[in-house]
């Protein structure tokens, strides 16, 4: 039987596998979109857009489902990080607090990108690569430096030595 993951890990570890992490899902998403870029302009898209109201519907769909997922993963980064201001003690408790509401907002914005990229796939309407682009700039503005996680958790002086 396997060994439950370690999730006490010392501060530099959890910054460096925020990072690790963040780069493999925005890579993820920006490989994906070059791959069906190339796969488009070689072969077209796979859908028949011979039927132009469904592939409106699709990009709508994608724009719904964006915007939606767009604002899920402000107000809930902003709720779960003010929850966590003043009842967390302890270094590892607030890394902790802070990977959660991370990853919950990465996968609300990678979510929609893929499935941006993947309407893009079948439909060829470049225009839902502006989506794809704002979501990932979205996920750009949380990128987990150090001096960002120092910043959104409030951090004193030792545990900013300790990051």
């Amino acid at each position: 039987m396997t060994e439950p993951a370690d999730i006490n890990m010392n501060p530099k570890e959890a910054v460096r596998s925020l990072q690790i992490m963040f780069g493999a899902l925005v890579g993820a998403v920006v490989f994906f979109a070059i791959a069906v870029v190339l796969l488009h302009l070689i072969n077209g898209p796979i859908y028949d857009t011979g039927s132009i109201i469904q592939s409106n519907l699709m990009v709508t769909a994608v724009g719904v489902v964006a915007a939606a997922c767009m604002l899920g993963a402000r107000s809930y980064y902003k709720k779960t990080m003010a929850m966590g201001e003043g009842t967390l003690y302890l270094l590892s408790d607030k890394l902790n607090h802070y990977r959660a509401a991370f990853i919950i907002y990465m996968a609300l914005c990678e979510g929609p990108a893929i499935f941006s990229v993947i309407i893009l796939l079948l439909t060829g309407k470049f225009i839902v690569l502006i989506i794809t682009a704002l979501l990932l700039a979205m996920m750009w503005l949380k990128v987990p430096t150090r001096s960002r996680i120092i910043q959104e958790l409030k951090l004193d002086w030792r545990e900013k030595e300790l990051i």
